[in-house]
């Protein structure tokens, strides 16, 4: 097996079994969310921002040798603010949710969801504010998506270690 295909096929299962990890395995009915933890997810949203922008930012700098530093920080800032207010916007059409309810919901535990939504929404973003950044489009590509598998899975574990809670 070539190194190409070998490193698909890690990669490809990799995104599996995050994405295992991070669906739910149960749904309940006519129940709602308790948190049993002092910690919920937005108070160690800015950590996790930080985390993630550094680690998204240097990969897509990095790996393809993207021409522009500051650019890439923009481009990747404003691709991970349109991908994280997405979910929020969409709840906001749902008659119960306000923004303060959706932010205190398991709404807002990262998970599968959330990585469908960033390589879907954020990955076109910076892939075409970049492009043209760089000599290599094929490692930009694998630079966002490698990242953003990563900076989740990331996030999800840090939320699911402080932030705890259960369907009552």
């Amino acid at each position: 097996m070539n190194t190409m295909k070998w490193m698909k096929y890690v990669a490809s299962v990799l995104l599996m079994g995050v994405i295992i990890l991070c669906l739910p395995i149960t749904a309940g009915a006519n129940s709602s969310w308790v948190w049993i933890s002092e910690t919920r997810p937005y108070d160690v949203l800015p950590f996790v921002i930080g985390g993630t922008l550094a680690v998204e930012t240097l990969s897509v700098w990095l790996i393809p040798r993207t021409k522009n530093p500051l650019k890439v920080f923009c481009v990747v800032f404003a691709g991970n603010v349109i991908s994280f207010a997405m979910p929020y916007i969409m709840c906001l059409f749902h008659p119960v949710y306000t923004f303060s309810a959706a932010l205190d919901s398991h709404f807002y535990t990262v998970g599968g969801t959330f990585l469908v939504m960033t390589v879907v929404v954020e990955g076109p973003i910076v892939y075409h504010g970049l492009k043209k950044e760089t000599k290599h489009p094929k490692r930009l590509l694998s630079a966002i998506i490698g990242s953003n598998v990563l900076t989740t899975a990331a996030v999800a574990i840090v939320e699911r270690t402080f932030c705890n809670g259960y369907w009552a």
